[in-house]
């Protein structure tokens, strides 16, 4: 009985999961020109068929949902329903490789701005705007490598004056703090990071908001604590991609 019921929520979960790929396909395909239901795969052309009933159906769906993300307060309600990334009053910041974890309205406006950006993936970050109607894109070569890895592109898509605007950060070593919020609850490297976190709060770095001390700062709060081993983890030259 436990197994059957288990299979039908994972059946359930898969299902939700299939529909809601489908309406964020139909919201952003409105803003460009539908592919005519001819023309789609046969296996594609079943799922509307089991979701909507029509394809007529599920481009209204669409156009409700896409009309759902140009309201505000479906973003910040979608916002905190987010089972991942970090977020504060105004933003929510998630790993562009968790992005199709979060809620339908999320993805979608995601989708919206990647016609104005591109693939989302070639960020790192993402900070979803709850107010404004923009997307910003927080791009961090050495993620993977470092402790406090520094930015070095932010690009910001304002979705209701479909303008894109590119700023290079390279020379500013602006740092992204408590990297264990943007990673995978089982990624081996979250123990020593949550370690490093509890350090900087002990030294004043404050985890309720997404920008914190420059690295100049850092150095000196470091150096003035005696923490210079820490000081030479953190690798403080220079990374190779400047």
């Amino acid at each position: 009985m436990l197994l059957a019921r288990n299979g039908q929520q994972v059946f359930e979960r898969a299902q939700a999961a299939r529909k809601s790929d489908l309406l964020v396909y139909l919201a952003s395909a409105l803003l460009r020109k539908p592919i005519p239901f001819g023309h789609l795969p046969d296996s594609v052309k079943a799922d509307f068929s089991v979701f909507f009933g029509t394809y007529s159906r599920g481009l209204k769906e669409g156009r409700d949902l896409l009309h759902s993300v140009a309201d505000s307060s479906n973003i910040v309600l979608a916002c905190d329903e987010a089972p991942v990334g970090w977020q504060d009053e105004r933003s929510l910041y998630v790993r562009s490789s968790h992005a199709d974890q979060l809620p339908t309205v999320l993805r979608t406006l995601l989708a919206c701005a990647e016609l104005l950006y591109g693939d989302i993936n070639e960020a790192d970050v993402v900070r979803i705007h709850k107010f404004s109607g923009k997307v910003t894109l927080l791009t961090y070569p050495d993620l993977q490598s470092k402790l406090l890895p520094q930015l070095a592109i932010r690009t910001k898509v304002d979705l209701r004056t479909a303008r894109v605007d590119v700023f290079d950060h390279t020379s500013d070593r602006q740092l992204l703090y408590f990297k264990e919020r943007y990673l995978d609850a089982d990624d081996p490297e979250r123990e020593r990071l949550l370690l490093f976190s509890d350090k900087l709060r002990s030294l004043g770095v404050s985890d309720s908001a997404f920008l914190g001390p420059s690295f100049v700062a850092l150095k000196k709060m470091l150096c003035d604590s005696g923490e210079t081993e820490l000081v030479r983890e953190l690798s403080v030259e220079r990374p190779e991609w400047q």
